[in-house]
């Protein structure tokens, strides 16, 4: 019955659904086990509590994996990684980003002796993550005031560039598992920039519907440019798959977000553009 329910588990969490899975490894680690299930039980557990946004179980069961002697470097390192993400999505980014960086140092320091490609990759696209996170949370809606504009920008703008640098190392990097998750994640940066300056308020001198609508087209022609490089990184990320034979759940998504980004663009009359 409890091997049943742990693959009912693996199951869920190949499904997305991640409180179901919780909820199974959770009895199962309350149940009888020896040492090496009660290992197992738990980092399932860190993968679905994140998921799931249970940042204080995450936390729980973490601490529990990084308390014992026997777990590895490895797993020690990626289990820090995951800790500074939680951190972060939990309102401290600030302590994460330091974290980050210094696991990024310290997997440069290493060269290879202890951790590997995906350990390396791993720490930078969470770096590049945070910034992506701040990036979405900076808001820009000073448009009447230029200094007040010029600094939310700037703001916005220093998280994005962070962002691109960590991602595009997790690129460099070439670990499969994580150069698509980084061109996807790169892509959508790019687009959603767009849309947050497409969104922010008018100006107090756009009186009228009209005159609103204007002044969206013009910012729509003005930030075009990053729909195209937006689908460069698509199309570049797509071609590596390609050449690797990669077939993930990311890869899909990349296809579907640069056949949307595809529609957008002819819609625009960009179609073409290089």
């Amino acid at each position: 019955y409890r091997a049943v329910q742990f693959n009912t588990g693996l199951a869920a969490e190949k499904t997305g659904r991640w409180i179901e899975a919780v909820e199974l490894y959770g009895d199962l680690l309350a149940g009888p086990s020896d040492e090496d299930e009660r290992v197992t039980f738990r980092f399932r557990l860190v993968e679905c509590t994140v998921q799931a946004g249970l940042w204080k179980d995450a936390r729980e069961h973490i601490g529990w994996l990084l308390r014992r002697a026997d777990t590895t470097a490895v797993d020690r390192f990626e289990l820090l990684v995951t800790r500074a993400w939680v951190d972060a999505s939990d309102g401290n980014p600030d302590k994460a980003k330091a974290e980050l960086r210094r696991l990024v140092g310290q997997y440069r320091f290493d060269r290879g002796r202890t951790y590997g490609a995906r350990q390396g990759a791993k720490a930078w696209f969470h770096l590049g993550e945070v910034h992506r996170l701040q990036a979405e949370q900076s808001p820009l809606d000073h448009v009447d005031d230029p200094t007040l504009a010029r600094k939310e920008l700037n703001d916005k703008a220093v998280h994005i560039l962070e962002a691109q640098e960590a991602y595009l190392q997790t690129v460099r990097i070439g670990d499969r598992e994580w150069i698509p998750r980084a061109g996807w994640r790169l892509g959508g940066l790019y687009e959603q920039f767009r849309e947050d300056i497409l969104r922010s308020p008018f100006p107090a001198e756009v009186l009228s519907d009209e005159d609103g609508q204007i002044y969206r087209e013009i910012l729509s022609e003005q930030t075009a440019v990053l729909l195209l490089k937006a689908r460069t990184v698509y199309q570049k990320v797509l071609g590596k798959a390609a050449e690797v034979s990669m077939h993930d759940e990311w890869v899909v998504r990349i296809r579907e977000a640069l056949d949307e980004l595809e529609r957008e663009l002819t819609e625009q009359g960009l179609a073409a553009d290089i």
